[in-house]
């Protein structure tokens, strides 16, 4: 089980492109790097989903997905149709969660779920210049990473 959470508790600094909220991934063996975590949630995916769509078209590939704020990242392996999970911090040299193996498709829509959830919760917020910003990501990822609105593959 792997998904990234999203939360509508935005704290915006001097503009409405700068903000934090709720954001952490959550496995079945907890959430990293906390479930109280907040981080710059908008550029953080941004930064993810330029990783996610880049590795998707490749058989092997090993890449970071970096959080803002802190000593923490997630180290991806992608081998075939799967990737490894790897949770990291620079603040000790032991794993913080257990490493989770799944689909590289489940990464890409886990993805496109909390994108779509952000860019919603913007919209509502009233901020609907940086929800526009986050569905046409969550579109590009679902392009390149081959994602179809109905959540099957598409033909290549």
């Amino acid at each position: 089980m792997f998904e990234i959470v999203v939360g509508s508790d935005f704290f915006y600094g001097s503009t409405d492109s700068t903000y934090t909220c709720t954001f952490y991934c959550q496995t079945s063996d907890g959430a990293f790097p906390d479930c109280e975590w907040t981080d710059f949630a908008h550029t953080v995916l941004l930064w993810w989903s330029e990783a996610v769509a880049q590795a998707a078209c490749t058989a092997e590939n090993s890449f970071k997905l970096l959080f803002e704020d802190g000593p923490y990242w997630i180290d991806v392996s992608k081998r075939g149709d799967f990737a490894t999970l790897r949770f990291r911090t620079g603040k000790r040299v032991a794993p913080v969660l257990p490493d989770v193996c799944l689909h590289y498709r489940e990464l890409a829509e886990a993805l496109d779920q909390a994108m779509r959830r952000l860019s919603s919760a913007l919209f509502l917020s009233g901020n609907p210049s940086a929800a526009q910003e986050m569905a046409e990501e969550a579109a590009r990822l679902r392009k390149h990473a081959v994602l179809s609105e109905t959540g099957k593959d598409e033909k290549r």
